[in-house]
């Protein structure tokens, strides 16, 4: 996933001037390497798929996203075809679209937190004080919780937002800023943190790389 989406924000002339044969000259190698990670990448989620389509087939499989598009599949009755190539494409969206984004904001703010201890110290007394001493973090406990919904949702406020504005804003995005600051909240309510072997915050390196998130 990582080489798929290093891929997909690097620069390529291909994207630029398709038509143009230098442009293919200079850019073979991104498009070789893209090849062969779209090929790895669709071995995975046909095997994926074809495990399921086993387990549904001996009524093993609970009900899930999968089940139901190859149930639609199976039954047709779609305006369109749904082949295996169509719900492989959409698994990968979802993934890395939904789940890795999500992932890649918890990892940030996290890293922002260890290097800043008093912030850090703050938000946790503060999910600590609102749970007081529940075992399990729920939605519920954490509105009130300015500390950690600033960490969740604040970015550079410089540049435009990372889930859009308006009418074509991302539709997940209030759902997966739901499911970043509860998990944000378990990991600060359960766990204290700190950078390992000694280290200072200094050495923490949360310098940019290429991708297509943001924070």
């Amino acid at each position: 996933m990582g080489s798929a989406l290093k891929l997909l924000a690097g620069f390529n002339l291909i994207d630029l001037f398709p038509a143009l044969r230098p442009a293919k000259v200079i850019g073979g190698r991104s498009l070789r390497e893209a090849r062969q990670v779209h090929a790895r990448l669709d071995r995975m989620v046909k095997s994926i798929i074809h495990t399921h389509a086993q387990a549904m087939a001996a009524d093993r499989e609970k009900e899930d996203l999968l089940h139901i598009l190859l149930r639609l599949q199976k039954g047709g009755g779609l305006k369109t075809t749904l082949t295996t190539d169509v719900i492989s494409s959409t698994l990968f969206e979802l993934f890395s679209a939904g789940s890795e984004t999500t992932m890649t904001t918890i990892t940030w703010a996290m890293s922002e937190l260890m290097r800043n201890p008093h912030a850090m110290e703050g938000a946790q007394a503060e999910i600590r004080q609102l749970l007081q001493g529940k075992a399990k973090v729920r939605e519920e406990d954490i509105e009130r919780a300015t500390h950690l919904l600033a960490d969740g949702d604040q970015g550079d406020t410089s540049v435009a937002s990372a889930g859009g504005a308006g009418r074509r804003m991302c539709p997940g995005l209030m759902f997966g800023l739901s499911n970043i600051e509860l998990t944000l909240a378990t990991l600060l309510y359960h766990f204290d943190w700190k950078l390992p072997n000694g280290a200072s915050s200094t050495e923490l390196d949360m310098s940019e790389s290429q991708g297509i998130n943001g924070a």
